[in-house]
């Protein structure tokens, strides 16, 4: 079953409240946290949580996300991902990373470079 992310924020309790939001409108979901830190710190977009739900059920959990948004129930600092958004974010996280026998691209070599 393909997840879609819906929601992205950088504090967890905020990850928490959208997660009990969409608990109670009977949509599952689930969280990952892509916190930097071994401890627990909060550091702008070094702890950033994502919200996902199946994908059936994006829209809908969306819809409710807006709606508590609007209402003040949510804070301005998180960001509710669009259906493309979401779609890319939940399958694609970057650019791979070089594995053996691929190089890094250049200017990417691993070395220091010293700017005076």
């Amino acid at each position: 079953m393909p997840l879609t992310e819906v929601y992205i924020c950088y504090s967890h309790l905020e990850a928490e409240r959208v997660r009990a939001l969409l608990d109670e409108a009977g949509i599952p979901s689930g969280l990952r946290d892509l916190g930097m830190s071994p401890y627990p710190l909060q550091i702008g977009e070094f702890n950033q949580k994502r919200v996902a739900v199946l994908a059936e059920q994006a829209a809908e959990a969306r819809a409710v996300l807006a709606t508590a948004r609007e209402d003040g129930w949510l804070s301005g600092e998180g960001q509710l991902l669009g259906e493309a958004q979401g779609e890319a974010g939940a399958r694609q996280e970057g650019p791979p990373a070089p594995g053996p026998g691929r190089r890094p691209p250049p200017g990417r070599r691993g070395r220091l470079r010293v700017v005076k």
